[in-house]
């Protein structure tokens, strides 16, 4: 039955089996992520894509760190461009002008993983600059 499943939507996402295994650990690191991703899809008028997965978990960390990171860093977050190229997807495509790169880095592997570790780490980095 979950093959069935998994087919229906890689033909609804337009996506492989591997990136649909992606899109499934996105869901769980970050639950909500697939309604977001769908609700973005729609903003911009386009098909369901693997990209708009990607900014749905990138917006559902941000709104995790709401209250622990001041407003205008998180507003620089949402600025960094996040490759969501399928498998390589989870790299920096494009880095903030504002934030240190290592930041960047560290919030991205927050992205990427959802773990709590890498989540930590990066606002242990962060409260030394702030």
């Amino acid at each position: 039955m979950e093959d069935i499943r998994d087919e229906i939507l890689v033909s609804l996402i337009d996506c492989g089996y591997s990136d649909l295994s992606y899109i499934k650990k996105m869901e769980r690191n970050f639950p909500g992520a697939a309604y977001l991703a769908r609700d973005i899809a729609e903003d911009y008028g386009e098909a369901l894509n693997f990209g708009h997965f990607v900014i749905a978990v990138q917006k559902k960390a941000i709104e995790e760190l709401e209250g622990d990171v001041p407003e205008q860093i998180l507003d620089d977050l949402y600025d960094i461009a996040i490759d969501d190229n399928y498998l390589a997807w989870g790299g920096i495509a494009s880095y903030t002008s504002i934030l240190r790169i290592d930041l960047q880095d560290l919030f991205v592997d927050y992205v990427y993983t959802g773990d709590q570790e890498a989540k930590d780490e990066f606002l242990d980095e962060l409260n030394t600059v702030i």
